[in-house]
């Protein structure tokens, strides 16, 4: 009775999972749950809001800006002067900035030079960055900068989402051999169970010795341990398919373990057949890891142009018509409005040597070539790989379908020895030894279908050739 009892512990561990109602998925549904779910991939959305943010700060750059401006000086009851500057200034592109104030002033003892009209001063200007920063400046670098930014945060989402599918992929394929396997060996303890049986009838009846059922019944616990232990490792990788399954925000540990896997046979893709070096190159410019590098280019670029600006004289040239109160028409009929009433400037700078500006050119050309080194390792990376994974899948392809003829023979050698042995003209022993060989055969198999899927995978990733 203690022997049966450890029959039925097995029985029951072996149909745990098929007390449960399961739910079929396959390869593709699976990856685009990931896709719909996995909070990965919401992060990665934020990579745009966040270079929309960067965006719209280097655009406020630009915006106009309201100022105020009052001073005010009373000592032993007088009012020494009172003065006032409140107005707009309004950066524009090619170096311009418009300014418009209005100032009033008045006191005992106020400085001449800040004596205005009672109505007050209206002023209209402009200034004008002549030499350096006419073409390009600080705000203009940030703009463009930032334009690139929005770009590139798009294709790093990509390059987010591609990793994280390559990971999902990897334990789906895992998750899928240990279920198969925990399928296998559950298959071959109920042929061990009904085989034990058999030779036990036969041994009451007189036709075989015991030892066949010793034999027999070593072989039930053999196969009740392996498929305790191939439950165990199918609900080690169920757990770590849970971390790709994600719904209402958080894990779901109960749809990894009725999932049924769904695997018809593996087909090659027919780009993975050809031997293109045209087609390689295409995938690997097209990759969006090379073109994050693009990207880090341009961005440098346009520091590049920046820091060759700064070479230049700094030359900024003000100009302003200046208002009696808010009228800018002149007070006499035949005044000069442009001359008579008016106010410019000229601001002049030049470093003597251009040591500072000089090496910031030089460090900014330096990370521009580490950048395209970096980008022909990034290339030679993926063609590596590209090549790496497609004989990789090529060869586990013609293994696994080399290990299926097997498996075939291997059983017909099993079911003429099941055969000889109801003859009476074989044993239990050679009986196992077949069964195992078609077990470690059936195991091998998985393992290259793995291998395979593993590797299409990785040669999706790599060639980017699977989309998102």
């Amino acid at each position: 009775m203690r022997r049966f009892g450890y029959i039925l512990l097995a029985l029951l561990t072996t149909y745990t999972l098929n007390a449960q109602q399961k739910s079929e998925i396959q390869y593709e549904i699976f990856r685009q749950y990931v896709i719909n779910h996995h909070p990965v991939v919401k992060q990665a959305t934020l990579l745009s809001d966040q270079a929309a943010s960067y965006l719209q700060k280097a655009r406020g750059a630009f915006d106009p800006k309201l100022y105020t401006d009052f001073e005010q000086k009373t000592f032993a009851g007088k009012r020494y002067y009172s003065i006032g500057d409140a107005g707009v200034k309004w950066p524009l592109g090619l170096g311009m900035t418009i300014k418009s104030n209005y100032l009033w002033s008045n006191g005992v003892y106020l400085n001449p030079e800040n004596a205005l009209p009672l109505a007050g001063q209206w002023n209209l200007g402009l200034e004008l960055q002549a030499i350096q920063g006419l073409l390009i400046d600080e705000r203009r670098t940030s703009l463009r900068q930032a334009q690139v930014m929005r770009e590139s945060s798009e294709n790093e989402q990509l390059i987010v989402l591609d990793n994280l599918l390559q990971e999902a992929g990897y334990q789906y394929w895992q998750w899928v051999y240990t279920y198969r396997a925990y399928e296998a060996y559950q298959e071959t303890l109920a042929k061990s169970i009904t085989r034990f049986n058999w030779i036990r009838e036969r041994y009451l009846q007189g036709d075989l010795p015991a030892l066949d059922t010793l034999e027999a019944w070593i072989q039930v616990q053999t196969r009740r341990n392996e498929v305790l232990q191939a439950g165990q490792d199918l609900q080690s990788n169920q757990l770590k398919l849970a971390v790709f399954l994600w719904q209402d925000d958080k894990i779901d540990l109960e749809l990894a373990r009725v999932l049924v896997p769904v695997d018809p046979d593996p087909e090659l893709p027919g780009d993975m057949l050809l031997e293109d070096d045209a087609l390689l190159q295409e995938w690997v410019v097209s990759h969006p890891e090379m073109k994050a590098y693009d990207y880090k280019t341009q961005m440098l670029d346009l520091d590049r142009k920046w820091t060759k600006e700064q070479l230049k004289p700094s030359l900024a040239v003000s100009y302003q018509l200046l208002g009696d109160g808010f009228q800018l028409a002149p007070p006499l009929p035949d005044s000069d409005l442009w001359l008579n009433n008016s106010k410019w400037g000229v601001r002049f700078g030049f470093p003597l040597f251009l040591r500072k500006e000089r090496a910031n050119l030089a460090l900014t050309d330096q990370k521009i070539r580490s950048v395209e080194w970096d980008s022909k390792l990034k290339e030679g990376a993926l063609i590596s790989k590209i090549n790496t994974y497609r004989q990789q899948a090529l060869a586990a392809y013609e293994q696994w379908e080399q290990q299926e003829s097997l498996i075939d023979n291997l059983e017909l050698l099993l079911e003429g020895e099941t055969e000889k042995l109801r003859l009476g003209s074989s044993s239990v022993l050679v009986i196992n030894l077949r069964e195992q060989k078609v077990i470690e055969s059936r195991l091998k198999m998985l393992k290259w279908r793995t291998d395979l899927e593993k590797a299409l995978v990785g040669w999706q990733a790599a060639t980017f050739n699977g989309g998102l």
